[in-house]
């Protein structure tokens, strides 16, 4: 069964957890499998870059199987450009144990007609502490219009510095 496995993007640090879980999903099923990376514009940020391309060589994943969405900046936005990307029935999700809550919020949304399955890779104690109160406000923002969480989500991240 084709499936597409989407890796959210974020910090290096933390991506890093997301992609080589995303990476073990796909190593599963490589000839069905396509990664999308979403929400961070990989090819701009030096290290992640390097990470990615350097992950992928040594598992000789071709490039025709990476996608990369470069546009989205708020999960909302993840799940809606990279829903313009998928192609397959089957989705699975990568994220951090604290933001899937969130992204299932959203990505069940823009993904009505997909089975989705959500995979949470674990974070240190110190991490959760810093992102909590950012996910619990997004989280309680996510039931507002979606006119008001984008502004609410933009002036949150400036005043955390995300």
């Amino acid at each position: 069964m084709k499936k597409t496995i989407i890796v959210l993007g974020t910090e290096l640090k933390r991506f890093k957890k997301r992609f080589l879980g995303g990476i073990s999903l796909y190593l599963d099923d490589p000839e069905n499998s396509t990664l999308l990376i979403t929400g961070r514009d990989y090819t701009k940020d030096k290290k992640i870059k390097q990470f990615v391309d350097r992950i992928c060589q040594h598992y000789n994943i071709p490039l025709e199987k990476l996608k990369i969405e470069t546009s989205s900046t708020t999960t909302q936005e993840n799940a809606l450009y990279a829903r313009k990307l998928v192609k397959t029935p089957y989705v699975d999700i990568v994220t951090s144990s604290i933001h899937v809550a969130r992204a299932k919020r959203y990505f069940k949304r823009e993904f009505p007609y997909h089975e989705l399955k959500f995979y949470a890779v674990s974070e240190g104690i110190s991490t959760l502490f810093k992102y909590i109160p950012y996910e619990i406000l997004g989280f309680a923002i996510s039931f507002l219009p979606d006119s008001f969480q984008y502004s609410l989500l933009k002036k949150l991240r400036r005043l955390r510095g995300f």
